[in-house]
């Protein structure tokens, strides 16, 4: 049986003390720029086995959302892992802490994990500043593919630049009314016979 424990991104010392003083015999620590991907968080529940213990800092930090905190539940539960949070004093077992916060826990979670979100720049807090933001960026993205064909580039070079299709950049010049006019058609010389 191994006490595991981890933290994620900054945690008071008083987690980190806490851990030690119950023995972990490992613990995991990641940064919060790693918050999308957790590698050491992934790669440390696939080392849990049967009758480990697995004590993290607050449930919010471990997980990015409410839905991964059923699936971590229901994960302890098949592997008989004992899930301790210090900060949320959770306790599976309810040894060490009451579990009389574990529905004040799952209240808050949201909030938490919404939180951290909006740190990192995942969530936006108002829809329309997004899709300002997407109208900006294809109107910029037009412009550029425009100026490239004014100035005289081939299709193909602006096919490759941009990695859209012929009638992508000919629908962008439609839209923006600009004539489009880059076919040459070979004159056929007539000679006269004498």
């Amino acid at each position: 049986m191994q006490k595991i424990g981890y933290i994620f991104g900054d945690v008071p010392a008083s987690s980190v003390e806490w851990m030690d003083e119950y023995g972990c015999s490992a613990i995991y620590k990641e940064s919060r720029a790693c918050y999308m991907i957790r590698s050491k968080w992934k790669g440390m529940l696939r080392k849990l086995s049967d009758g480990d213990e697995l004590i993290v800092a607050r449930i919010s930090n471990a997980l990015d959302s409410l839905s991964k905190f059923s699936t971590l539940l229901r994960f302890c539960k098949s592997r008989n892992v004992r899930l301790i949070s210090i900060e949320d004093r959770i306790d599976t077992k309810g040894e060490l802490f009451p579990n009389e916060n574990l529905l004040d826990l799952i209240a808050e979670l949201p909030k938490e994990i919404l939180t951290l979100k909006k740190e990192h720049g995942e969530v936006r807090i108002d829809n329309t500043v997004a899709n300002s933001d997407k109208k900006l960026a294809r109107k910029q993205f037009n412009q550029n593919v425009i100026q490239f064909y004014l100035t005289g580039f081939t299709l193909d070079v602006i096919r490759e630049k941009f990695g859209i299709s012929n009638s992508e950049i000919y629908r962008v010049l439609r839209h923006n009314g600009i004539k489009a006019n880059r076919t040459v058609r070979k004159k056929t010389l007539k000679t006269k016979v004498v």
